[in-house]
């Protein structure tokens, strides 16, 4: 017998031999409840979100998110709560509080006291996962100049 097969031999003959005597376990852990965690980038973005303003507010909308999506996001233990809306001042830093008091659960919104200046605007939806709030990526960005 060759060299290389007796050492394939023995590689294929101590896994069998390692167990003798112990009770076999498995590396994989099973459980009766299906556990699934998810994250921002399992979550659908907002699309063809755009912003309209006369002198005093701007009006935001966005296209709602499709039933389909919904539907295979709840087969994955998703919940869809509604959306938030952020102003930004400056370009790149999100703030930590939407500027909605309470979750969106329309297409649209309108924010009644833009700051004087550039404002930019973003949207994100909202999901409840195993009793955490998580949100999704962000939208484009849009600016609105007062």
């Amino acid at each position: 017998m060759s060299n290389a097969r007796k050492l394939y031999t023995l590689l294929l003959l101590i896994p069998l031999l390692g167990g003798c005597g112990r009770k076999r376990g498995s590396i994989f852990t099973f459980s009766e409840n299906k556990t699934v965690t998810a994250n921002s980038f399992d979550l659908p973005v907002i699309r063809q979100f755009e912003a309209n303003h006369d002198k005093t507010s701007v009006l935001l909308q966005w296209k709602p998110l499709h039933y389909k999506n919904i539907e295979e996001l709840a087969e994955r233990a998703l919940t869809f709560m509604g959306y938030n809306v952020y102003r930004l001042t400056k370009k790149g830093f999100i703030p930590k509080k939407p500027i909605n008091k309470d979750l969106i659960q329309g297409s649209h919104w309108c924010d009644e006291k833009p700051f004087q200046g550039e404002n930019f605007y973003l949207v994100k939806s909202v999901f409840m996962n195993q009793g955490q709030q998580i949100e999704s990526l962000s939208s484009k960005m849009v600016k609105v100049s007062f």
